[in-house]
């Protein structure tokens, strides 16, 4: 009568979990949004894309009732051990099926300044490219970036050192 009792409990038990289950997931992942859900932390947002993949989960009342049913003549700890890392792996795999991503944003800019230095621009041009290159990296963020292009009858990078003014804007072929 006491092992019938203690099944009839685990029974209970088992079926409370598996309702339990089945309304938390079709109160957050059956009737989640569209674009799924999202949420935020520190700048950072986190989205479970298709969350109906967390259904995975929904065998897990069944995990813990075979663990009961085993047969396995392995210490408690092992066992529970055991369930464990077979709850963690379907965990994985319906987070991995609903398509977890993670995503920040940045407003760094980077400005890439092309100056045709071949013989046929005069050098006023020139000039006026060096003060408006000077007028850009002033304005320039600290976590901006600058690159220069110099090209006549090919292009070559130029370094703009940090904290200068212009650059000198030299012909080259």
């Amino acid at each position: 009568m006491r092992g019938r009792a203690r099944s009839l409990g685990l029974a209970l038990l088992l079926l409370a979990l598996a309702a339990a289950s089945a309304w938390a997931y079709r109160r957050f992942a059956w009737s989640a949004p569209a674009e799924g859900l999202v949420w935020s932390r520190g700048g950072t947002t986190w989205a479970l894309r298709t969350p109906r993949a967390l259904a995975a989960l929904l065998v897990v009342p069944w995990l813990v009732g075979f663990l009961a049913r085993s047969l396995a003549d392995l210490p408690r700890a092992q066992r529970a051990l055991a369930l464990l890392a077979r709850v963690a792996f379907v965990a994985a795999l319906g987070l991995a099926l609903g398509g977890v991503a993670r995503s920040t944003s940045d407003d760094r800019v980077c400005t890439v300044f092309l100056v045709d230095v071949s013989d046929s621009v005069p050098d006023a041009a020139l000039a006026d490219a060096r003060a408006a290159i000077a007028r850009s990296l002033a304005a320039k963020r600290p976590r901006d970036e600058a690159r220069l292009v110099t090209f006549a009858a090919r292009p070559r990078v130029e370094p703009l050192p940090p904290g200068s003014d212009a650059p000198a804007l030299a012909r080259h072929e």
